[in-house]
Formats: C-alpha cells, sequence, structure tokens
C-alpha cells in the first residue's frame, strides 16, 4: 500500500516538475513569429545614461515609435520602413525621411528597432533558460523574455533587450499582437 501511494505521489511530482520546466520558455521561432506580425507593445530604454520612453508599433510595412520622454521629443513619431534602413520623422507638423543610421538624437531607438528586425528575420539561436528567464542571443545583442503573464497568443510578458556594445538596454512591456 505505501509502495502503491509513493510511487502515485512520485508520478504527479514529476508531472508537475516536468509541467513547470516548460511554462515561461520561449522558442525562437515564437520569438521570429511574434516580432516578424504586426504588434504593439511600450518601450523604455537607456543608452548611457539617457533615458527614453515610446509606444511601438510594427504593421505591414514598419515599425513606428511615438517618443513619449524625454520632454523635448515628445510627440516625435518615428517611422522606420520595414528592414530599419530608412526613416520617416513627423514632429510639430514637419515631415521629413533620413537613413536611420543618420538620426543620431534617436540612435538607441533606431538600434532596438534594428534587433527586432533581426530577431523577426528568423535566424535567431536556440533559446536558453537562464536564471529563470528565457534567453535568446542574436547579432551583438540579447534578448531575455519573462513569461509569468504569458497566453496561448503571447508567448511572454517582458522582454529585456540588451546590446552591450552601445550601452543600451531596452525593455518591452505590454506586447500585444495586433489582431
Amino acid at each position: 500500500m505505501f509502495k502503491k501511494k509513493l510511487v502515485g505521489f512520485a508520478a504527479i511530482l514529476f508531472s508537475l516538475l516536468c509541467g513547470c520546466s516548460s511554462v515561461g520558455t520561449v522558442s525562437a521561432e515564437d520569438v521570429s513569429e511574434s516580432f516578424a506580425n504586426p504588434f504593439t507593445a511600450n518601450l523604455e530604454v537607456v543608452c548611457g545614461g539617457s533615458e527614453y520612453s515610446a509606444a511601438l508599433t510594427r504593421d505591414a510595412d514598419s515599425i513606428d515609435v511615438l517618443l513619449e520622454a524625454p520632454t523635448l521629443f515628445k510627440g516625435m513619431s518615428i517611422s522606420f520602413a520595414d528592414g530599419g534602413e530608412s526613416a520617416v520623422i513627423e514632429y510639430k507638423g514637419i515631415s521629413f525621411s533620413l537613413e536611420s543610421a543618420d538620426i543620431p538624437y534617436a540612435s538607441a531607438v533606431s538600434a532596438v528597432v534594428d534587433a527586432l528586425n533581426s530577431a523577426a528575420g528568423g535566424e535567431l539561436p536556440e533559446a536558453m533558460v537562464k536564471d529563470g528567464e528565457t534567453v535568446i542571443g542574436g547579432d551583438g545583442f540579447e534578448l531575455r523574455f519573462i513569461a509569468a503573464e504569458a497566453t496561448e497568443d503571447i508567448p511572454f510578458s517582458e522582454i529585456t533587450l540588451t546590446l552591450p556594445d552601445r550601452d543600451i538596454v531596452a525593455h518591452i512591456t505590454n506586447f500585444k499582437p495586433a489582431i
């Protein structure tokens, strides 16, 4: 009798442990698909001590960034064409186009968009779990995913993007696929 209870307990414990180990994991395919398809999110970027916050939107043709901070740039809209090489900037009724590399005050935002476009390209290495978070490294960047509030449609609830060579850390929250 004791042996049956022990085996039953071990089976329940094993299923719980196996179930918990897969909860919160994000695959490289999930990431690429999520970033390649239309979405909305909030973005907080710290670059060399400067802080930026913005609303982030991907549609079929572009990634659009609407700056909320710093105050000097509040309301500035930067629309990065698909691929991120050129951008249209709109600010206080003025609109102009530039190569994204020529946007000095938004270089941190441009770097984040480049990393997201790279991640959307589908050539990410396999995900690994570090410190309870799913981590995927890319070319010059690392993505860390928190899946605490993940659903079937949204495989992660928060993303930290680090670009160590550029001294940039970005937090992407409230990620939602556009439907």
